[in-house]
């Protein structure tokens, strides 16, 4: 009977202490939802999630500044107006002074000018368009830039200020006259295209402050020309075996080269109010490019008029290269809504500059360098929303 009673007791132990843990679970679920209950949506209804619930709900961290109209298609359109000086460094033709002939003594030398070619104040385009994403206040740009620097020079020997041709394929003689030129005349064109697509998103900093980190896309199509002619009294030209032989000229001289690139592109814009409508605005962007240069010459040619064409540099190749691009933008802009709000416009006027390093290689007589092409002016832009 004593056994008996023990096994219920033993029973009626266990059920209670079966409670007790029933209870003692549900009381930490309990605990465990209420300390989680912030980070779920208490508004949440048909999918939508109120963005400003405190702590780990979705929310908008910064808030966004893109321009919005009322019944927008959230497209907008971009036109710039561009007018640079570009600058593609290396496109020395011709010293003119700074050097004297054995035959004119020892008498102080005039200091010398070196002539560049390749630096023309050019105007340009750009045009593109987007798309604000309904998506936490993201946009999607694409825009294409055109231009086309040309120069031309031409100089003449003048007294005191002999010409020495820099693109001139050199050689071994005792006859300083035999590397003097009458003349050279030079021409320069740059045939420039960009394409780049931006996804980016503005937001607000702080009341007067805004800021857009963007990424993106650039590709690049360029082709570049160089030519040179020089005519002399006698120019020495050593051919194959080394004898040199003596010409009147002219000396031509033709690089060229054709160059694609793409690359990763990113960046910021910046902007800062003053008023409502008016802002100083600021933009910096790096590139890295992954160039594939091709159609690459150069070619040489003695051309006078009783002799047929001899051609004295006959050169050609092809290369891959990675190159960078830095872009940086200051100025100040205007913005208003119109016609109740259903479109959004915006003016701005500012300097933009922008340094490809070591983009160009030119066949040089004894050496190869790559130089940089640079570009800085004006530009402006329109920007309507619809």
């Amino acid at each position: 009977m004593n056994k008996g009673l023990s096994n219920y007791g033993q029973l009626f132990v266990t059920s209670v202490i079966g409670m007790k843990c029933k209870h003692f679970f549900a009381l930490c679920g309990v605990v465990c939802m209420s300390l989680l209950s912030p980070i779920f949506p208490e508004n949440y209804q048909h999918g939508e999630v109120d963005q400003e619930i405190y702590h780990g709900a979705y929310r908008e961290i910064k808030p966004t500044t893109a321009p919005r109209v009322i019944n927008s298609t959230n497209l907008f359109l971009i036109l710039d107006y561009l007018y640079w000086k570009i600058v593609q460094k290396g496109t020395r033709f011709a010293l003119q002074g700074g050097i004297k002939k054995h035959n004119e003594g020892t008498s102080n030398i005039n200091k010398g000018e070196i002539q560049p070619i390749g630096i023309d104040w050019a105007w340009g385009f750009k045009v593109g368009g987007g798309i604000n994403l309904n998506h936490n206040g993201w946009d999607l740009v694409a825009y294409y830039t055109w231009s086309r620097p040309t120069n031309d020079e031409k100089i003449t020997e003048i007294d005191e200020s002999p010409i020495f041709p820099l693109r001139f394929t050199r050689c071994e003689s005792n006859e300083f006259n035999q590397f003097i030129a009458k003349t050279a005349q030079s021409n320069w064109d740059l045939f420039y295209n960009e394409i780049n697509l931006e996804w980016g998103r503005n937001s607000h900093l702080n009341q007067f402050l805004t800021l857009r980190p963007f990424l993106g896309i650039k590709g690049t199509w360029q082709n570049q020309t160089f030519k040179s002619s020089y005519t002399g009294d006698d120019f020495a030209v050593r051919d194959s075996t080394g004898k040199n032989h003596l010409y009147t000229g002219p000396y031509l001289t033709e690089e060229s080269f054709q160059v694609i690139g793409f690359g990763p592109r990113g960046g910021f814009d910046v902007k800062c109010y003053l008023s409502k409508g008016f802002n100083f605005f600021g933009h910096l962007a790096g590139t890295a490019l992954r160039a594939h240069y091709y159609k690459q010459s150069r070619k040489d040619i003695i051309r006078e008029k009783e002799n047929p064409d001899i051609i004295t540099i006959d050169l050609g190749g092809n290369k891959n290269s990675t190159k960078y691009v830095v872009e940086c933008e200051i100025g100040f802009s205007w913005e208003n809504q119109h016609c109740d709000n259903g479109y959004h416009f915006s003016a701005q006027v500012g300097w933009n500059s922008q340094i490809w390093f070591d983009w160009t290689k030119f066949f040089e007589p004894y050496h190869e360098n790559w130089y940089n092409l640079n570009m800085n002016g004006t530009i402006c832009k329109l920007r309507l929303n619809f």
